[in-house]
């Protein structure tokens, strides 16, 4: 089942990007690293990197394996030191994680992952040949990363007013929004040289056309008449681009009034009866629309920064070997 090695990444500072050697196998066992007086194994790197290393032989082959493989080992191993690192840290500094704490995450994980059961947790973890005392380790050292992490990182992160500003001012073409046109077709395919066939299609448009100008409504005569995608859903198109549709089809378009029923459109590739329900012109969206997307970017941008700053000091405050 292999239960623990699966979901243990999730625990990590960040996500791994799995996959640099000129073989397709990775270390069998050995030292991958050491801070201070604490080893790094290449057991526990690959712990991390086994179920992503499945997926990589079933997509991947020869050198780009080895070089996604290799990769996805050095960034478990660079972030198993970043967290020692934190661990280090988190002990120097005094802090203490209670007991009650790391008790009631496991409870929590137990609740999530095991339906309630001690049982089966315990039996996982025997598969996994993991004592309980070694998880409780893990948590407690997967807490004390989250608790610094907020502290160092997440806490500081302060976006002003001006910095949302000068995104959007540097950015004013992604922001804009084109031209808009909310359509419904009924669309006939037309065959390349059947004459006959293509005479049927357009007397099903014409009768179509007249039962909507009747009074029928566009949806109900395209869901029974239309013979495309689009046919269920009562030949609604959504909002689109004018650039999504055919020259042709694009040029009809343009000069149909809102909310009025074309006459007979026939191109190359089919004929359509179509009605525009709506249109919106191109504008530029503004700060207050777009400020989460630019708020989000920035935010994780900051704390990349935050981040990298603050493994650089303390890899300069504490010894790191990598092998």
């Amino acid at each position: 089942m292999r239960t623990f090695s699966i979901f243990t990444g999730a625990f990590l500072i960040a996500g791994l990007a799995f996959a640099n050697t000129s073989t397709n196998e990775l270390p069998a066992d050995g030292y991958a690293a050491i801070v201070n007086a604490r080893v790094i194994t290449v057991g526990d790197v690959l712990e991390f990197v086994q179920a992503g290393d499945l997926q990589m032989r079933d997509e991947f082959a020869g050198a780009e394996l080895a070089r996604r493989r290799q990769e996805a080992y050095n960034n478990a191993r660079d972030l198993l030191i970043e967290q020692a690192l934190i661990v280090e840290d988190f002990k120097k500094l005094g802090g203490a994680i209670p007991d009650r704490v790391v008790d009631d995450r496991i409870k929590e994980f137990i609740f999530e992952r095991f339906d309630n059961s001690r049982a089966k947790f315990l039996e996982a973890l025997a598969e996994e040949q993991i004592t309980l005392d070694e998880w409780r380790t893990r948590v407690r050292e997967r807490l004390i990363v989250s608790i610094l992490r907020r502290q160092e990182v997440t806490d500081r992160i302060k976006i002003t007013p001006g910095a949302l500003q000068k995104a959007y001012d540097g950015q004013l073409e992604k922001w804009k929004l084109p031209a808009r046109i909310h359509v419904r077709l009924i669309a006939l395919p037309l065959p390349e040289s059947d004459d006959a066939l293509k005479e049927d299609q357009r007397q099903i448009a014409i009768r179509a056309r007249g039962r909507i100008l009747a009074g029928e409504s566009f949806a109900d005569v395209a869901q029974e008449v239309s013979q495309d995608s689009k046919a269920a859903a009562g030949g609604d198109w959504g909002w689109r681009a004018p650039s999504d549709f055919s020259a042709d089809l694009r040029d009809a378009l343009k000069k149909l009034p809102t909310g009025e029923v074309s006459d007979i459109i026939e191109t190359p590739a089919a004929i359509y009866l179509a009605l525009v329900e709506g249109r919106e012109a191109a504008r530029q969206r503004t700060l207050d629309e777009v400020r989460p997307e630019i708020e989000r970017s920035l935010r994780q941008a900051e704390a990349e920064r935050l981040y990298s700053r603050w493994m650089e000091r303390l890899k300069k405050k504490y010894f790191v070997q990598v092998f």
